[in-house]
C-alpha cells in the first residue's frame, strides 16, 4: 500500500507566489541565485563579444570590425566581464549564498540592502551594452 501524505493548504504555494517570492526575496539563497542568473546572462553579452573579437583576430586583415568598433568591443569586453561578471558573481553570488551557512547563522545582515544592491546590478549594466 502506499502512503500518501498530502500538504496542508497553508504550506502550498498560492498562484503566482513563486515569481514574487523570486522578484522581492529577502533570503540569502535566493538573492544569491539572482546575483548569479544575472552574472550569466552578462556573462553571455560578454562572450557574443569575445566572438566578434576572435573573428576579426581569425584573419590578419581587418575586415570584420573597422578599428574604432574593434577597440570600443575590446573595451566593453573586458568591462562586462570584470564588473558585470566576476565582480557582482564572487561577492554577489557565492558572498550572499554561501556567507550564512559558513558563519551558521539563519540569514545574512541587512537584506534589505543586498536586495536593493542586486536590483541595482541590472539596470547599471544596461547602459554599457547599449
Amino acid at each position: 500500500m502506499e502512503s500518501t501524505t498530502e500538504l496542508p493548504v497553508s504550506l502550498l504555494p498560492n498562484h503566482g507566489s513563486w515569481l514574487r517570492y523570486l522578484s522581492f526575496s529577502l533570503d540569502h539563497k535566493v538573492v544569491g541565485i539572482q546575483y548569479l542568473v544575472t552574472g550569466f546572462l552578462f556573462y553571455l553579452v560578454g562572450g557574443v563579444l569575445a566572438g566578434m573579437i576572435r573573428t576579426e583576430l581569425a584573419t590578419p586583415i581587418s575586415d570584420y570590425l573597422s578599428r574604432e568598433v574593434y577597440n570600443e568591443v575590446l573595451t566593453m569586453h573586458g568591462t562586462i566581464m570584470i564588473f558585470l561578471w566576476i565582480v557582482p558573481v564572487v561577492n554577489g553570488a557565492f558572498g550572499n549564498y554561501l556567507i550564512p551557512f559558513l558563519r551558521g547563522g539563519p540569514r545574512h545582515g541587512f537584506p534589505q540592502a543586498q536586495c536593493r544592491c542586486l536590483l541595482d546590478d541590472s539596470p547599471s549594466g544596461t547602459p554599457t551594452d547599449c
